[in-house]
Formats: C-alpha cells, sequence, structure tokens
C-alpha cells in the first residue's frame, strides 16, 4: 500500500511540471490544513517532496514566487 507521501508525490510532480518552478509557491492551507495534520508536518512534507529541485527553484518555491506575484 502506497504511503501518504507517495501519493502526495505524484500530485507535486504533476503541478511542478505543468507549471514550472516559476508559477508555483508553497501554500499552507491553514486552518483548513488543521483538520488533516500540524502545520510543522505540513511543511515536513513539503518540504521532502521538493528536495529534488535546485537550490534556485527551492528560493522561488519558498519565498521569491510569492515576493514577486504578491509585490511585496
Amino acid at each position: 500500500m502506497p504511503s501518504q507521501l507517495e501519493d502526495l508525490a505524484s500530485y507535486a510532480m504533476h503541478v511542478l511540471t505543468v507549471f514550472g518552478e516559476d508559477r508555483v509557491m508553497f501554500g499552507g492551507d491553514w486552518p483548513v490544513l488543521l483538520l488533516a495534520s500540524s502545520y510543522h508536518r505540513w511543511v515536513e512534507t513539503v518540504d521532502l517532496l521538493t528536495s529534488h529541485m535546485s537550490s534556485s527553484a527551492l528560493r522561488k518555491f519558498w519565498s521569491e514566487n510569492a515576493r514577486r506575484i504578491y509585490r511585496l
């Protein structure tokens, strides 16, 4: 039986492939997230799901894309 991380991995890879590193950013979906997980656990899960990405792509994902898109 696949793990929950493996279940999520196929979706994460699809999103990154279809939209590319310049159009994807981290989202916590708080407070709805708390129905299924803690925020800390979600960040750890997303960190694992994105561990294959380059350092520049990770900077975009975790902060730069949000700064650009929301003009922060």
